[in-house]
């Protein structure tokens, strides 16, 4: 039995009287009672003024938690790698984008060289250099340095003797080359431009020096072989024509060579060369022939192009008696030539 509580206005001041209550008036004032238990809670909850409440589940740290150590930050390109023995001290200043362990091992063959043939002690430094396929190795002290050229890095073996030589004992890199340290650059054959193979058309006017005789002219057929710098050649002459009543007559066969100036396309240029020759002055009883040599200068024009030309002046010496009543006779020709390369 339960007892409720109740009050009345009939009844006057409140008054307490047992009321018999149900099962189903039992479970209704018992889920009353919970609701108003758990109002404040809900309300408390949905405040945003309030304080967050813990987590149940939260772990507190306390000092003996363990702290994740931060990551390992790597070597920067400008990192140093020493290798110490025997009081040197070998320092890469510049990677080129060599690999790490072959930095490592560079410095340390560097610092072995240098012990082994008693390079003053102190600091050394090394540099790598990448041009395309090619690997630029520099070792340097205080007062000078010395480089070579790689074909690849495992090269190092055998180039750094010979730049550590270089550096101790003041040489170039060229003058500390053996049978076995040839490098594979240094073994490569370098490549040439070719020469320009050329037909040559040639026309001249003639006449002599310690002679009185008029003009002739002439032409001349030959084959140039020319580089930028040097050319060869070999031509025929034939000469005579004109109406001059004394006048030089030239047929003759000759080679020579001319030396450029410069390379560009327009170049002064001298020359000579030996020729088998024979000479004679009409209107006159002087004939001879025999081998003689010339000597030219002159300049050459369009030697880039398909078609080229040149001018020259030429004095032939004959070694041969070519004389008349006057003595010695120099045959001079100005001479104007295309040629089709």
């Amino acid at each position: 039995m339960i007892v409720g509580v109740l009050s009345s206005k009939r009844d006057g001041p409140l008054l307490a009287r047992r009321v018999p209550m149900s099962r189903t008036h039992l479970s209704a004032f018992m889920i009353a009672a919970s609701i108003a238990t758990l109002l404040p809670h809900v309300a408390y909850a949905q405040d945003p003024a309030s304080p967050a409440l813990p987590s149940p589940h939260a772990v507190p740290v306390g000092p003996s938690a363990a702290v994740t150590p931060p990551p390992l930050v790597p070597l920067t390109a400008e990192a140093q790698i020493v290798k110490a023995r025997g009081g040197y001290a070998c320092a890469v200043t510049d990677r080129g984008g060599v690999d790490e362990n072959d930095l490592r091992t560079t410095a340390e063959i560097v610092c072995q060289e240098l012990a082994k043939q008693k390079a003053p002690v102190g600091r050394y430094t090394i540099r790598f250099g990448r041009l395309g396929s090619r690997t630029r190795l520099v070792v340097a002290n205080d007062a000078d340095e010395r480089e070579v050229w790689l074909g690849g890095i495992d090269e190092v073996a055998v180039a750094t003797p010979r730049v550590v030589a270089a550096l101790v004992q003041h040489k170039t890199l060229a003058d500390t080359e053996g049978v076995n340290s040839v490098l594979a650059l240094e073994a490569t054959t370098p490549r040439n431009k070719p020469g320009q193979l050329s037909l040559a058309l040639t026309l001249f006017g003639a006449t002599t020096a310690f002679a009185s005789t008029g003009v002739s002219s002439g032409v001349g057929l030959g084959f140039n072989y020319r580089t930028p710098r040097f050319g060869v050649f070999t031509e025929g002459r034939l000469g005579g024509i004109g109406s001059a009543s004394k006048k030089l007559v030239e047929a003759s066969l000759g080679i020579g060579g001319h030396a450029y100036l410069n390379e560009e396309d327009l170049s002064p240029f001298a020359g000579g060369g030996f020729q088998v020759v024979s000479y004679s002055i009409a209107g006159e009883s002087t004939q001879a022939s025999g081998i003689g040599t010339f000597a030219e200068i002159g300049i050459a024009g369009f030697r880039t192009n398909k078609v080229g030309v040149a001018a020259s002046v030429r004095a032939a010496f004959p070694l041969f008696e070519f004389n008349n009543s006057r003595g010695y006779v120099v045959p001079l020709t100005l001479n104007v030539g295309i040629s089709f390369h």
